[in-house]
């Protein structure tokens, strides 16, 4: 059963979902401390 044999489309498709998590998840490590540190703000 060729199940877990992946096309280059698929490929391509999933190095690309990679990326963009990997960025996603780097945008908001660097986000972080000040959008919580401007919701404390606006709390006050």
């Amino acid at each position: 059963m060729g199940r877990n044999r992946l096309t280059p489309e698929q490929l391509v498709w999933m190095t690309r979902l990679t990326e963009a998590v990997l960025l996603l998840r780097r945008a908001n490590y660097t986000l972080k401390p000040q959008s919580y540190t401007e919701y404390v703000v606006c709390l006050d």
